[in-house]
């Protein structure tokens, strides 16, 4: 044992798998592919360029470990690291870490690389304190993978099904409309803008009313968070029922990813010949988390498992941030401007879209130039973001400021994607929920409620579809109205709701209706 070298690669992978057991419920394994391989290669390339150099096999070893384990400590390390200020001069706290740790390996390198001992002990020593490390996430990911991976929560559903109600198709398949539900999230309803951001948004709302879309100008979203979220608008259904199901006190999302990707508008536009269409995502649960039969993508893509992998590292200050600015920005424009390609598919297309914006993190300026947030790169909201960010009236102004360039770019695409169209489409222009700029994840009674639910919902149907919306429409009830229009089917009308629950709690939910009415806080 003494003799085998493995702890290199061993290091390589433990950080990875450790930050994929800590967010399991919101990740999926394809997302630990390139990030494993690339580490590895690079562990094993990294210990033969030494080996080449210094011609020993286990001081080559060891100085590659230590390496691993400082390079992939960094992130951690960093909150706890001040940052220095004297007079004018400012140090950061990550060139004061980037120092020290590279002032550590290279001294104890050289006593490794120095040595006359053998150094077997301490591989072996190495080797079994990475097998040890190595073993918890991957039995805690097995047990977990297995656990869930029966899952159904069709079968579970105490709702009514699917099935319920529908009729006949009143259009031939030749000429069904395509479908185009594309999420904007974050994206405030119109007098919250004016009241709390300060921005008059009726230019926009006016262009939108003036080509055909109805706008729900009272809508609220469901829930205010975007698993939730989009689990009960793809299902047509309030999902209060997984409360039963997974236990009030669960933090396990990996139900509402499943109710994502096998969601019931595929399954019932699918039936009707409809392809799926989808664009790359920067959020995490709409990831490659989609039945598609077209995916439109122009570069590597980067998940929000990735960025956070790198936000360990010394590349998240030194190299991967702006590459990774650019990597986003790329994709919400690719999005924008590609979308309205898919007009010309000759067959029905039902196309799910979400736009990371105007949410944070704030990347365009009103102009459409880019900003670079200081930190890290997360799509983190509400006390979260402020956490890492705390300047409330900062966030206001470049929330606005994106939502300004986001505009422009929808304007533009819903022009084109309406030019394109050799008949009229669907449009669904829909945000998750609102802003967070008042949002404390786990004090609903200090949660402005109407900003995080309060949402923009506007709808191209027609005007036959038209007379079937109302201003209080939420979410729950789109897909109800549009199948109901396209394909005479007779779904009921839930009534809208709108429910609280902590980030911890996902699961809990605060029937916050009455309160959003009446615009009273939250005991």
């Amino acid at each position: 044992m003494k003799k085998i070298i493995i702890h290199p690669i061993l290091f390589a992978l433990f950080p990875i798998l450790a930050l994929y057991n800590h967010n399991k419920d919101m990740a999926q394994l394809s997302y630990l592919l390139w990030p494993v391989i690339i580490s590895v290669l690079f562990a094993i390339a990294l210990f033969f360029l030494l080996e080449l150099i210094i011609k020993n096999k286990n001081k080559a070893a060891i100085t590659v470990s230590l390496f691993l384990i400082l390079f992939f400590s960094f992130g951690h390390i960093l909150s706890m690291v001040p940052t220095i200020n004297i007079g004018t001069l400012i140090i950061y706290n990550y060139y004061i870490l980037s120092f020290i740790l590279a002032t550590l390996l290279i001294f104890t390198a050289l006593l490794i690389l120095t040595t006359k001992k053998s150094l077997n002990t301490i591989n072996f020593y190495l080797n079994t304190v990475a097998i040890i490390l190595i073993i918890f996430p991957l039995i805690n990911i097995g047990l977990y993978e297995y656990k869930t991976k029966n899952i159904d929560i069709n079968s579970l559903n105490i709702t009514d099904r699917m099935a319920n109600g529908v009729s006949e198709s009143k259009k031939g398949k030749t000429d069904l409309p395509d479908i185009y539900y594309i999420i904007l999230d974050g994206y405030a309803r119109a007098d919250i803008l004016k009241e709390i951001y300060d921005y008059d948004n009726s230019d926009f709302i006016n262009y939108l009313t003036n080509q055909g879309f109805y706008i729900a100008n009272q809508s609220h979203a469901n829930y205010p968070q975007t698993y939730l979220s989009i689990a009960s608008s793809l299902n047509f259904e309030y999902i209060n029922y997984l409360s039963q199901i997974m236990g009030e006190n669960s933090t396990d999302r990996k139900p509402l990813k499943k109710m994502i990707k096998n969601n019931k508008v595929y399954q019932y536009l699918k039936n009707q010949g409809y392809l799926f269409a989808a664009f790359p995502s920067t959020w995490s649960g709409y990831y490659n988390n989609l039945n598609t039969d077209i995916y439109l993508h122009n570069a590597m893509d980067l998940n929000e498992f990735d960025n956070i992998l790198i936000n360990t590292t010394p590349l998240s200050i030194w190299l991967g941030k702006k590459i990774r600015l650019e990597w986003l920005r790329n994709k919400l424009l690719y999005t924008f401007d590609h979308l309205p390609d898919i007009a010309e598919i000759d067959s029905p297309t039902f196309t799910y879209v979400h736009i990371l914006a105007p949410h944070p993190p704030f990347l365009f300026d009103e102009k459409g130039d880019p900003i670079n947030p200081k930190g890290e790169v997360r799509g983190l909201d509400g006390d979260h973001y402020f956490k890492k960010h705390p300047d409330k009236e900062e966030y206001r102004k470049k929330y606005k400021n994106q939502l300004i360039f986001i505009n422009k770019k929808i304007t533009k695409m819903v022009e084109e994607i309406l030019n394109k169209s050799k008949q009229p489409p669907i449009i669904i222009l829909q945000a998750d929920h609102g802003p967070g700029s008042e949002t404390q994840w786990e004090k609903a009674e200090k949660t402005n409620m109407k900003e995080r639910l309060s949402i923009l919902n506007a709808y191209f149907l027609g005007d036959e579809g038209k007379k079937l919306l109302y201003e209080t429409i939420t979410p729950v009830n789109s897909f109800r109205v549009i199948f109901n229009y396209i394909f005479n089917t007779k779904f009921e009308l839930l009534e809208d709701k709108s429910y609280f629950a902590t980030w911890n709690h996902p699961y809990k939910f605060i029937n916050v209706t009455e309160k959003l009415k009446s615009g009273l806080p939250v005991d």
